[in-house]
C-alpha cells in the first residue's frame, strides 16, 4: 500500500515539476487543474502547500434531490408514451395478420366523408396545418347474412399526408360509379 502511494507521488512529481507547485504569483491561479494520472478527470493543486486536493471522478455530478426526482419522471413519462405506442403498434399489425385470413366479399358504399381540422403548431419549426381523416360506411353480405361496416382502416385518427384524401376519393368514385369494393 505504502509502495503504490510512493510511485503515485513520483508519477505526480513527474508530471508536475517543483515550479509548478511553488506559491502562486500575481499572474498565477490559486489553484492549478492538471490531469490526473488514473481514473480520474482532474487534480486540484493547491500552490505553496504539498498537498493534493480532492480528485473529481469522470461523470460524477451531485444533484438536488429535486433534480433527481424531475430526471425520473422525466424518464418515466417517456417510457411510458413509448409503452403505449408500442401496444398501438402491436394492436394494428395483430388486427393487419387477422385480416390476411379473411375471405374477401364485395361491398356497397353508402356513404363516404372527409373530414378536416385545422392544427395550431406547438413548434415554432413547424408551420400550423390541415389534418384530414375518411370516413364512411358500407354493406356487404357475407355467409348469407347482411353486415354493415364503418372501418376504412386499422390505424385510428386524422393525419396531413395524402391516404386520406385518396382513399375519400377512391370511395367516393365507387359510390358515384355504383362499383363495389373488396372489404
Amino acid at each position: 500500500m505504502r509502495n503504490a502511494r510512493k510511485r503515485k507521488r513520483e508519477k505526480f512529481q513527474k508530471k508536475w515539476p517543483a515550479s509548478a507547485r511553488m506559491a502562486p504569483t500575481a499572474t498565477q491561479p490559486m489553484e492549478k487543474e492538471a490531469a490526473c494520472h488514473h481514473t480520474c478527470a482532474a487534480v486540484f493543486v493547491n500552490p505553496g502547500s504539498s498537498t493534493v486536493g480532492a480528485h473529481k471522478a469522470k461523470g460524477v455530478r451531485r444533484q438536488s434531490l429535486a433534480g433527481a426526482l424531475a430526471s425520473w419522471l422525466l424518464m418515466v413519462a417517456f417510457i411510458a408514451i413509448a409503452a403505449w405506442q408500442a401496444v398501438a403498434l402491436a394492436q394494428v399489425l395483430a388486427n393487419l395478420t387477422r385480416s390476411m385470413a379473411w375471405q374477401a366479399v364485395p361491398a356497397v358504399v353508402l356513404n363516404v366523408e372527409l373530414t378536416s381540422d385545422s392544427v395550431k403548431s406547438t413548434s415554432p419549426s413547424v408551420e400550423d396545418g390541415i389534418v384530414f381523416g375518411a370516413e364512411g360506411r358500407y354493406t356487404y353480405t357475407y355467409d348469407g347474412k347482411p353486415y354493415t361496416g364503418h372501418r376504412l382502416s386499422f390505424a385510428q385518427g386524422q393525419d396531413n399526408s395524402a391516404w386520406h384524401t385518396s382513399l375519400w376519393a377512391e370511395l367516393q368514385s365507387a359510390r358515384t360509379a355504383g362499383r363495389t369494393i373488396p372489404v
